[in-house]
């Protein structure tokens, strides 16, 4: 079965926004869930060393802000099909990054109902997804994918 090359770039495009986008609302959910628990994540830091409560919260709560900024703007960027959001993204991704493997430590935050295993466990697919966030926008942005709203036009090569 042969099917045109043509044919299939804005299905696999599709999929890549997609998995983007789903990546970004989990990150979304991340901090929002953060934010509406932060006397629990007070609670959390004081028990495991005593006076880290504030220092986590506030730390906690400027990442969660920072992040959700960046989110949000990643989501409109997509939504609105903004052709220069991969020279934006990787202008940003050291900024996403470092973010993002702080927010990858997020499951030891619940090792009082999942344990130190699970929280191991699903840290360790968090700690790549910055590095799979640039390899999706890498491959829609620079491997010359139309780009939404001018189908003349594509991606140049780097």
């Amino acid at each position: 079965m042969t099917t045109k090359q043509n044919s299939s770039e804005p299905v696999v495009g599709t999929r890549i926004l997609v998995l983007f986008s789903l990546i970004q609302l989990l990150y979304v959910g991340f901090y929002l869930a953060a934010l509406a628990k932060l006397e629990r994540i007070d609670i959390l830091a004081e028990r495991f060393s005593q006076g880290w409560g504030w220092p986590m919260v506030i730390l906690v709560t400027v990442s969660a802000l920072v992040g959700l900024a960046i989110r949000l703007y990643l989501l409109t960027a997509i939504a609105f099909s903004y052709p220069g959001l991969g020279k934006i993204f990787s202008r940003i991704f050291v900024l996403v990054l470092m973010l993002d493997e702080l927010w990858a430590m997020s499951p030891f935050l619940l090792t009082h109902r999942i344990g130190f295993g699970l929280a191991f466990a699903a840290t360790v697919p968090l700690l790549f997804l910055p590095f799979s966030q640039s390899t999706l926008i890498a491959s829609y942005y620079g491997k010359g994918h139309l780009w939404a709203g001018n189908p003349q036009k594509t991606m140049p090569r780097p």
